[in-house]
């Protein structure tokens, strides 16, 4: 099992659904307005320590799928696990999963970057590589 089934565990399916998921986690990071903006939601929901942990690469600390769904809002997940074809429960416990692979992948340096959608869609396809789901042996 990869870093894919490490991260993400039983909550989701397929590949689909794995892409998905770290698309969509790109549309928040863009809808935000990039990390900076993104970081400025985390801080009004009072998890602002979070992002910044997150950004200054001393470490990834966990952020709960009830914490997610506070800072993206519940209307957000919902529209997520339409996309994804999973639960709320799912989509909030995979953001919160995703999220912080991205956001070191977007600050690589500890600081925050300008927003940049191009780089943002770069950090999603790193991600998604690097967690990428282990095929299954074949058969012999």
């Amino acid at each position: 099992m990869g870093l894919f089934g490490s991260i993400l565990g039983d909550l989701v399916a397929s590949e689909e659904q794995h892409s998905t998921l770290l698309q969509e986690a790109g549309s928040v990071v863009n809808e935000a307005g990039g990390v900076g903006g993104l970081a400025q939601q985390f801080e009004q929901k009072g998890l602002g320590s979070v992002m910044t942990g997150w950004i200054s690469n001393t470490g990834n600390p966990p952020v709960s799928g009830e914490q997610i769904v506070d800072v993206l809002g519940k209307d957000r997940i919902t529209a997520i696990a339409a996309k994804a074809g999973l639960s709320e429960n799912q989509v909030a416990a995979g953001i919160s999963k995703i999220l912080p692979l991205l956001i070191n992948e977007l600050a690589p340096n500890g600081t925050v970057p300008p927003h940049d959608p191009a780089a943002v869609a770069a950090a999603v396809d790193t991600v998604k590589a690097n967690t990428a789901p282990t095929p299954p042996p074949a058969a012999t």
